[in-house]
């Protein structure tokens, strides 16, 4: 078993180390789905297994790659409870304790919240006797759709939107990129005709 490192040179090296072997679990992942341009039909699966709600918190470090890249890295402590130890958590409370430009480093690795939940994509050409959905996938919203989802959740409307029978599909829209990306979420009730286990 490797020496746990002393430095904060020797944390950055070995924190290297154990990215280059790390699975960011991103949306070019199998098994993940990133949002694309244009229009996509998504509809939220409900809780599996010991989850309360549709949902899982977790937390993520966006970390810089080449050029204008930037990675996320999934957080296995805040995501775990505690369970698991993260090694970019202990190299940014390092660097906090180091020079300001340490400190400034270590403001862009500060970790955040995230949501994972289950989804399957609707193919925007379903027939209502043929296959309706492709999936499941692991779907990572960001801010503006998880909003969007809370509203529709807290409507007298819509309510349940993962239950099965009685839940809606949401529709998304993504246009611009990079700093200019935006999202739209329509709900679309007139789908509650095709059950999801159909």
């Amino acid at each position: 078993m490797a020496a746990h490192p002393k430095t904060i040179d020797d944390k950055l090296a070995a924190l290297r180390q154990r990215m280059a072997d790390t699975d960011t679990g991103g949306g070019n992942r199998e098994g993940f789905w990133a949002v694309p341009l244009g229009f996509s039909t998504i509809r939220i699966l409900p809780e599996v297994g010991n989850m309360n709600f549709f949902y899982q918190e977790v937390g993520q470090h966006f970390l810089p790659g080449e050029g204008d890249k930037v990675t996320p890295v999934y957080c296995p402590y805040f995501t775990t409870g505690g369970a698991l130890p993260c090694p970019i958590c202990e190299v940014v409370a390092l660097l906090f304790k180091g020079s300001a430009n340490d400190r400034t480093m270590a403001e862009k690795f500060i970790r955040s919240k995230a949501y994972w939940m289950n989804i399957v994509l609707r193919d925007p050409n379903e027939d209502v006797d043929g296959n309706t959905a492709k999936g499941p996938y692991v779907f990572t919203p960001g801010v503006t759709i998880f909003r969007a989802v809370q509203s529709l959740v807290n409507s007298p409307s819509y309510g349940n939107i993962s239950d099965i029978d009685k839940g809606c599909d949401l529709e998304i829209e993504k246009t611009g990129k990079g700093m200019e990306t935006k999202y739209q979420v329509f709900p679309r009730r007139t789908r509650d005709a095709i059950p999801l286990h159909s």
